[in-house]
């Protein structure tokens, strides 16, 4: 299935057995998303009350990006440093493949 966010972004969403993968496109992606999300506190919160309902359900859902996992979300996962800077709570944000992914995105530029 694929979503399309209020800014015209897009994202493939698939079901793979009891975890859902959300293809996030790269150049979606800024930190002005952030800007017009909930605050840090209210997106910590939500993200914490809904573990229990995918606890119930028996499902994760894994965040990639390029067919590349760069986060994961569960009523099992456990923040990582970067989550909690972003107030993404109990969000596991894979730093290095997140910036691996998000560079991608980036044209290359030709030696002068």
């Amino acid at each position: 299935m694929c979503l399309t966010g209020p800014n015209g972004e897009r994202f493939q969403v698939r079901g793979a057995g009891e975890r859902l993968e959300v293809d996030v496109d790269p150049a979606a992606l800024s930190l002005g998303v952030l800007s017009r999300l909930p605050s840090r506190g209210t997106r910590r919160r939500w993200l914490l009350a809904a573990q229990p309902a995918l606890r119930r359900a028996g499902v994760s859902v894994e965040i990639r990006m390029n067919g590349r996992p760069v986060a994961f979300y569960g009523w099992q996962s456990k923040p990582t440093f970067l989550a909690r800077v972003l107030g993404l709570g109990p969000v596991e944000v894979r730093l290095s493949q997140l910036l691996s992914a998000w560079l991608r995105r980036l044209p290359a530029h030709a030696d002068q």
